[in-house]
């Protein structure tokens, strides 16, 4: 992922947060923590030359409690040299927040 989140961030109601990843010669299994927040939310993960495995595999859209959710998305990417491996986070809610923060594991 090219970059990493220091400290949750927002998602605007309706918008889209996008995390590419840096082109690669060689294909590979990407893994990335990520902690949502956001209570009634509804929330879509959206994967871009990711094969899911594990959670992401079964998991696109949630509606979120009042608890964070851990999640780990995990896939392969089996396109050497893609410039459009990345995932996104899209908030369905008309009038709330989805809170997001990531890192490469």
């Amino acid at each position: 992922m090219q970059t990493e989140d220091s400290h949750p961030h927002e998602i605007l109601p309706g918008e889209t947060a996008r995390f590419p990843f840096w082109p690669s010669q060689h294909i590979g299994f990407i893994d990335v923590k990520c902690t949502l927040s956001g209570e009634g939310v509804v929330f879509e993960l959206r994967l871009s030359d990711i094969d899911p495995r594990g959670w992401a595999a079964a998991n696109r859209t949630l509606p979120l409690s009042h608890e964070e959710l851990q999640i780990d998305i995990e896939g392969d990417v089996a396109k050497a040299g893609s410039g459009t491996v990345s995932f996104a986070f899209v908030n369905n809610s008309q009038s709330r927040l989805l809170w997001h923060q990531c890192y490469n594991n």
